[in-house]
């Protein structure tokens, strides 16, 4: 019956039958890819993102500074200007620190220099959120004397402290910069004496972003 039917055609007849065969074939890659692409432990991949997404949920905790803007705290903290911390009205917590409560009834506490656990649940008790907060105001300790010999010692009281400390220094006019030195650059010391002549300004910063406001510019002759 196919003898007078063009070559052409036998074979397109014949493709089409293999068609669906093909499309069983890919169907069967698509599940084999999709199963290994799980048991690689993609499913415990899904479950950390179902989790991210419930802890979105959780209560959120607020600081801010004098000017009243509330922004999330995201991760344990450390701040030198943060003046309060809240969460919503419909959250209860509680804002520790040297194991005294000093949550007050708005939510909202004025802080003062130390470091904080704050707790706050949701209002079904369910979720909860827990952080850490470190406030820290005072500038650097750090003293600036004049030897006997005309130079000068910088002392830090605490090396730990501090972040940068770099010094300009000037010709003895103040016209011209000679150089910037990096204090910290091969370890900060506890104690520099500077010896060669010129006007010098300090520039201390410590870790919390308080500046060092003391005799911050000096002359040796």
């Amino acid at each position: 019956m196919n003898r007078n039917k063009p070559k052409r055609m036998i074979e397109s007849s014949k493709e089409k039958k293999k068609r669906p065969i093909l499309k069983l074939l890919l169907l069967f890659i698509l599940i084999a890819i999709v199963f290994l692409f799980f048991k690689k432990g993609s499913i415990k991949e899904l479950t950390n993102i179902i989790s991210k997404n419930e802890s979105k949920n959780s209560p959120i905790i607020y600081y801010s500074f004098d000017d009243g803007l509330r922004k999330p705290l995201e991760n344990d903290s450390v701040w030198g200007d943060v003046t309060k911390i809240s969460w919503m009205d419909d959250c209860t917590g509680t804002i520790k620190r040297d194991g005294k409560d000093f949550s007050k009834e708005n939510n909202t506490v004025i802080i003062k220099d130390g470091v904080y656990e704050i707790t706050v649940l949701s209002a079904d008790g369910k979720r909860k959120t827990t952080k850490t907060l470190t406030i820290d105001r005072m500038p650097p300790q750090v003293e600036v004397k004049k030897n006997e010999s005309g130079t000068y010692t910088i002392t830090f009281a605490d090396i730990n402290d501090i972040k940068t400390a770099t010094l300009r220094r000037l010709d003895t006019k103040a016209e011209r910069i000679l150089s910037e030195i990096d204090l910290m650059e091969n370890g900060l010391k506890k104690s520099i004496e500077i010896t060669e002549k010129g006007y010098y300004i300090l520039k201390v910063i410590d870790q919390y972003g308080n500046w060092y406001e003391g005799n911050t510019e000096f002359i040796i002759e």
